[in-house]
């Protein structure tokens, strides 16, 4: 089934006019283990970042899934680090690299320890994208291909 839902821009990024519906990641595997760490490390880092812009409600929401995506261009976290580093410094707000790549440590911490929580409850792992981000993160990316 496609939801079909009108291209959204935030802070610079279009996200998808159709797309699927993400359901969850099934962390039945390491691989999928991996990847929900870093989807959540992405997700978290985007909130962070979301908040120093300003952004609330669906706005900070579709901004965390934007950095998400940022991710999903090359291998490795560069590019977004650098999209967020952008988005700040448009807004007066820049901070240097290495508070970035802290701030992404953190989250990637976070996330880690929210997977282990999920795995001690017997929990399988739910993340809930918007249905217009749900296209791109179909398949996999540059980084985990």
């Amino acid at each position: 089934m496609t939801t079909t839902v009108a291209p959204t821009t935030v802070a610079g990024t279009t996200i998808a006019a159709a797309a699927p519906p993400l359901d969850y990641v099934d962390a039945g595997s390491d691989c999928a283990a991996h990847d929900a760490e870093i989807v959540g490390r992405n997700v978290l880092f985007g909130l962070w970042a979301g908040r120093r812009l300003g952004l609330g409600g669906e706005a900070l929401e579709l901004y965390a899934w934007a950095v998400h995506l940022a991710d999903r261009a090359a291998p490795g976290h560069d590019d977004m680090i650098a999209k967020v580093a952008r988005d700040l410094a448009a807004r007066g707000r820049a901070l240097d690299d290495r508070r970035l790549r802290d701030a992404l440590h953190d989250m990637r911490l976070r996330a880690r320890l929210d997977l282990a929580r999920l795995d001690l409850a017997g929990l399988g792992l739910t993340r809930c994208a918007p249905a217009g981000v749900a296209a791109a993160l179909a398949g996999p990316c540059a980084g985990h291909a």
